[in-house]
């Protein structure tokens, strides 16, 4: 069996509630615009708003993740 993916999540302003199934297991990276911190399974990482997608890119390079899958999910950020 293979190694657990790392789920990362796009939440810039910390909105989704840390109830939602999603952050029951596995290693996960909150990428957000509000802090840097390490809690148990979850770090938070902190961006800029306006490079988000080019320094996630750099960051998770940086962290030994070189490939990603894209999954939709039933929140849109600017309806948060």
């Amino acid at each position: 069996m293979g190694r657990a993916p790392i789920k990362i999540i796009l939440d810039p302003h910390l909105r989704l509630p840390l109830t939602l199934r999603v952050f029951k297991d596995g290693r996960m990276i909150i990428v957000n615009t509000q802090v840097e911190k390490q809690e148990g399974n979850l770090h938070y990482m902190l961006v800029d708003e306006m490079t988000v997608l080019p320094l996630l890119m750099t960051r998770l390079y940086e962290s030994g993740i070189q490939s990603i899958l894209v999954e939709g999910g039933r929140f849109c950020c600017n309806r948060l």
